[in-house]
């Protein structure tokens, strides 16, 4: 049964070829939502760590073009490995 909802947003390059991205999670089961920066598309690894399985994680990737992506995410908080995880974890 999915349990968290991964949406990891990434803009298209920029001109130097640099991609960035942003995540937003939801978790199924109560709705709770958060959002946040950290340049890394690595948010299916971070709900392992949290102690989520394979199968109750659904993951997409979402590209924008990188003035769409930096106007979508501007006031996502940027937040460190240990923050995310622990996001994670409270929707377990």
């Amino acid at each position: 049964m999915i349990k968290l909802i991964i949406e990891e947003h990434y803009s298209k390059p920029d001109i130097n070829g640099n991609r960035y991205w942003a995540t937003r999670v939801t978790s199924s089961q109560t709705g709770d939502t958060f959002t946040y920066n950290d340049n890394t598309n690595n948010g299916k690894g971070y709900a392992r760590n949290a102690g989520f399985e394979w199968d109750e994680i659904h993951a997409t990737e979402i590209a924008h073009k990188i003035r769409d992506f930096n106007s979508f995410t501007k006031t996502w908080p940027y937040l460190s490995t240990k923050e995310i995880t622990a996001k994670m974890e409270e929707m377990k």
